[in-house]
């Protein structure tokens, strides 16, 4: 697999797993009480959702996440590009964390059939939640990074998708301390980062 096939292939997986994640985001969730932050801290709310088809799908996808990143910086890092190396080492260390957040949500589940003292389960459960969330942040504002390295003017590509990935970027470096549909936001730029890498094979 070339360069370039590495990129489409990445930023596909990418695309289709945020699509995923927009649809859990903004219509499965809320329809299963999680509309606040502080839902996904209510253990009432939460322990029914760990074995739900929609959670089991979002842990996928956050690994599929993860395995997309690794063939973009690896296309990236293959590609005689501007600033590559940056590029993709952002994508590298972001890569890890999307597939230990997938897996962490199985465990999740596990915890609730094998620890039979509540509070230990409350607690471990909590724990697990608020690693999961520092991860999640952590995993996205490196991808911001990603995001902001690739879409410095260069000739890789058009002038529309960088001026596309500095609002996406940006969104992502500072999703920790402003809330946005982050999961929206980087299917919008992973797709049209698709259609580009397409369009020029």
């Amino acid at each position: 697999m070339n360069s370039r096939s590495e990129m489409i292939v990445g930023s596909a997986l990418l695309a289709f797993a945020f699509l995923c994640h927009s649809i859990v985001l903004l219509v499965v969730e809320p329809a299963m009480g999680f509309r606040e932050f502080s839902d996904f801290f209510d253990l009432e709310k939460v322990i029914p959702a760990l074995s739900s088809r929609a959670w089991y799908v979002g842990n996928i996808m956050h690994v599929a996440i993860g395995f997309g990143l690794l063939l973009l910086a690896s296309g990236i890092h293959s590609a005689s590009i501007p600033r590559a190396v940056l590029t993709a080492s952002f994508g590298f260390a972001a890569a890890p964390l999307f597939v230990v957040i997938g897996m962490s949500g199985f465990v999740g589940d596990q915890l609730v059939g094998l620890l039979v003292d509540n509070a230990e389960r409350d607690a471990a459960l909590l724990g697990l939640i608020g690693a999961r969330t520092m991860m999640l942040y952590a995993a996205v504002a490196v991808f911001g990074g990603m995001i902001l390295a690739i879409s410095a003017p260069s000739d890789f590509m058009p002038r529309w998708l960088r001026l596309l990935g500095l609002p996406a970027g940006i969104a992502a470096l500072i999703f920790a301390i402003v809330p946005t549909p982050i999961p929206l936001i980087l299917f919008i730029w992973s797709a049209a980062l698709l259609f580009c890498l397409w369009r020029e094979t």
